[in-house]
């Protein structure tokens, strides 16, 4: 059976995507992107943030599939719920997603950049990030569909948060952010129905 929700396969590939992005102002460290503007300043060289930011991606991603082999096995024998008929095409909804909250970001960036509400939404986008990669190695590793719940549900309170303080400075960064919270729903309401199905490994 193929995998479900946030797979990691579609985090393996999410550094690719990042990586072709010269946009990918991301959902990544404002503290980062700020350390490029200052190294800029003083050395005069002149380095594509997008390049830093693609780099920090990676580490992320990579950081999602700490996993063993004990813990894909037991995801892998959990049971679905019956209408799930869409697996396939869950890694690329989840590339498109972090792809327009990439573009959110640079958007937001580019209307008041080195604005100190910048700054905050810039660490609003970090934190979403986080806690959408956290899903897959931390419910794996504690082995609870409750707390992929959990997660879920976090990552879509923090984007709703984002969404209604981004509709201030942009509408189309706003847009962007639409696809996460159309998706999530439903994400988080399937990791909750495999908790019905799977009552041992709640």
């Amino acid at each position: 059976m193929a995998w479900i929700l946030l797979l990691p396969i579609a985090y393996s590939l999410l550094p690719i995507a990042y990586s072709l992005l010269p946009i990918a102002y991301s959902l990544l460290p404002s503290a980062i992107i700020l350390a490029i503007g200052s190294d800029r300043k003083e050395l005069g060289v002149m380095i594509q943030s997008w390049m830093v930011i693609g780099g920090v991606a990676i580490l992320v991603a990579l950081a999602a599939n700490i996993m063993t082999p004990s813990d894909r096995q037991w995801f892998r024998r959990l049971r679905r719920p019956r209408w799930l008929t869409f697996e396939a095409a869950i890694p690329l909804i989840w590339i498109t997603i972090f792809i327009c909250g990439a573009w959110s970001a640079y958007i937001v960036w580019e209307t008041a950049p080195d604005t100190n509400k910048t700054w905050l939404l810039m660490g609003l986008y970090l934190l979403l990030e986080v806690v959408t990669i956290a899903y897959t190695p931390v419910m794996f590793r504690l082995r609870s569909l409750q707390v992929g719940t959990l997660l879920g549900g976090t990552g879509l309170t923090i984007c709703i948060i984002l969404a209604i303080v981004v509709l201030t400075v942009s509408g189309w960064a706003t847009l962007l952010l639409v696809p996460y919270l159309l998706w999530s729903p439903i994400g988080t309401y399937t990791t909750w129905q495999m908790i019905q199905l799977n009552p041992q490994d709640a």
